[in-house]
């Protein structure tokens, strides 16, 4: 049915209120419930839930409380999830993100293998310009275009900004500019 992950999601939101958590208003996937035995932060994508909780034994609450409710699976820390790999660190209480896979995914489908690595994402000093919409563009130009996916690069490299890689932000905010009128140097 069309309306089922509606339904689902009326359905779950209803059950979780009613546990005492509240759906934070800046991130609908996301639920909080802070009480004297601790605090559990939990997002949801789909039907996949991420917990953290102040202590093992509040998340464990949590698990119980969704079993009684509906059938899940418990599948341990999180590893892996829309292309961001988990690293944790508990004697040095960290967490690492890595988007490695997806990235070396991005640079094979996009046939960039034999692209040479750098040190800053973008070109020094580069200055990029608009075309001259009132110019006609050569048809050998035009035909790149056509042939070359720039806004499903740029959008995969959106992700990889937003998702661990801040550090090229900029350049890829540069670069989405141009989504109507790039050329070869971008």
């Amino acid at each position: 049915m069309k309306q089922a992950s509606h339904v689902w999601n009326k359905t779950f939101n209803t059950a979780i209120l009613g546990w005492n958590f509240v759906r934070l208003s800046c991130e609908w996937c996301v639920y909080v419930c802070c009480s004297p035995t601790g605090t559990i932060i939990f997002s949801v994508h789909i039907d996949d839930i991420f917990s953290a909780a102040s202590s093992p034994a509040k998340n464990d609450r949590f698990a119980v409380l969704l079993k009684s409710r509906w059938e899940i699976s418990e599948l341990g820390p999180a590893k892996f999830a829309l292309g961001i790999a988990f690293s944790r660190n508990c004697s040095k209480r960290t967490i690492t993100l890595s988007q490695t896979a997806f990235v070396d995914k991005v640079i094979n489908h996009f046939n960039l293998s034999d692209a040479h690595p750098c040190n800053t994402p973008t070109v020094a000093g580069l200055v990029l310009h608009w075309l001259d919409k009132t110019i006609p563009v050569p048809p050998e130009i035009r035909d790149w275009q056509a042939r070359t996916p720039y806004h499903a690069l740029v959008g995969a490299l959106n992700y990889i900004a937003v998702g661990t890689r801040p550090d090229v932000a900029f350049a890829v905010g540069r670069l989405s500019s141009f989504m109507d009128c790039y050329m070869p140097e971008h």
